[in-house]
């Protein structure tokens, strides 16, 4: 970078004129000392030499690859909103996977934590067409196990299990969920009792997977 010249100004018959040069920063933070440097032009004179302009030559840092994006690869499989029951001013949705494609998919089950996002696969809610927004007491999960891994056959459904219910005010709703498997994910494994790496190698050997079911209507009374 360089710096401005600050404006001559003419004093006793001599024009001093402070020059800048080189003000900048290096990398680590640190900062050079500014530099002055005075030229006298007296009237009539030669003219007044100008300093060499100072680059600095710092290289920037190259950037951090990007992470893997993800992409969902669950062909032929569809999340379903079949129903909301509305009980004790609650919406309990029910939801299936299903499976309308030629070829098996491995996944995994919803379970304790999914509806919080606390735990893989995740579910997600819009309510009247806002994020409904995930609600827990308890910060603890159940661990990783044998029944969270899920082979969906071809036309085989599957009934999600540990879907929270939603809180509502009273009048008319729409209601839509998303499902997300993330074979990457930092809560796959749960909390307690400690996952079987085993069980962890099959988790992430599932496929990811993000579906978006069907809208519903229901009234809270």
């Amino acid at each position: 970078m360089i710096g401005r010249h600050p404006v001559c100004a003419r004093a006793s018959g001599a024009l001093f004129v402070l020059v800048g040069v080189g003000l900048g920063s290096t990398a680590g933070c640190s900062h050079r000392e500014t530099k002055v440097v005075p030229e006298v032009l007296a009237e009539g004179g030669p003219g007044m030499a100008k300093a060499p302009p100072k680059i600095d030559t710092v290289e920037k840092p190259s950037p951090a690859p990007s992470a893997t994006p993800f992409v969902s690869r669950c062909e032929g499989v569809t999340l379903v909103l079949t129903k909301v029951v509305v009980r004790d001013g609650y919406a309990f949705p029910v939801l299936e996977l299903r499976n309308t494609g030629k070829s098996p998919v491995k996944l995994m089950a919803t379970g304790d934590g999914s509806s919080e996002d606390m735990r893989n696969p995740s579910l997600a809610f819009t309510l009247s067409g806002k994020v409904y927004p995930p609600r827990r007491e308890c910060g603890n999960v159940n661990g990783l196990a044998e029944e969270d891994l899920l082979t969906l056959a071809p036309g085989q459904t599957k009934v999600l299990e540990w879907v929270s219910p939603i809180a509502a005010e009273k009048g008319h709703h729409t209601l839509r969920a998303t499902y997300r498997n993330d074979p990457e994910s930092a809560v796959l494994r749960g909390v307690a009792p400690p996952a079987d790496e085993a069980l962890i190698a099959r988790a992430r050997a599932t496929i990811p997977c993000q579906l978006t079911s069907n809208t519903l209507d229901f009234d809270m009374k």
